[in-house]
């Protein structure tokens, strides 16, 4: 998957990769944040084969995590918001994600009761929700060097 990603990436640089109701992106923007996603969660600490619970509504951000899964070798465990809030405190109880990110008018309104504390980081999309770091930040923190190729 990473060699389909990276060569899309390549191939479709200029062409928009995706958009939402706030922006949209080209490949190369996408691959750009993608690659300084997955740098900046490996700065915080997280590992290949580690979890990252996402919960959300469909945005560029969710585009942004699921590339990063893929490239980093992080495995996306996508959760509805939907859900109550004890739903989704069992499904991270038998995940056991290293990361939580969430949207931050979602956590709003559910709060961060329900996050394991076992959790390394968590992270708020868009309005920045208790002590949770923001996205921006997290993407921030990494770099643009090239991901090493993980196995599958």
């Amino acid at each position: 998957m990473n060699e389909v990603l990276r060569a899309r990436y390549a191939d479709r640089a200029e062409h928009p990769a995706v958009r939402d109701v706030r922006r949209s992106m080209t490949y190369r923007e996408l691959s750009d944040r993608v690659t300084r996603l997955a740098n900046g969660l490996r700065a915080a600490g997280i590992g290949s084969g580690d979890r990252i619970m996402l919960i959300g509504a469909n945005s560029c951000e969710w585009v942004e995590v699921d590339h990063a899964c893929y490239l980093g070798g992080f495995v996306r465990v996508p959760a509805l918001g939907r859900l109550h809030t004890r739903e989704l405190a069992q499904i991270a109880e038998d995940a056991e994600p290293a990361v939580v990110i969430a949207d931050g008018t979602w956590l709003a309104g559910a709060g961060t009761d329900w996050i394991p504390r076992s959790v390394k980081l968590r992270v708020s999309i868009g309005d920045v929700f208790d002590e949770m770091a923001a996205f921006e930040a997290v993407v921030d923190a990494g770099d643009d060097s090239q991901l090493p190729d993980v196995d599958p």
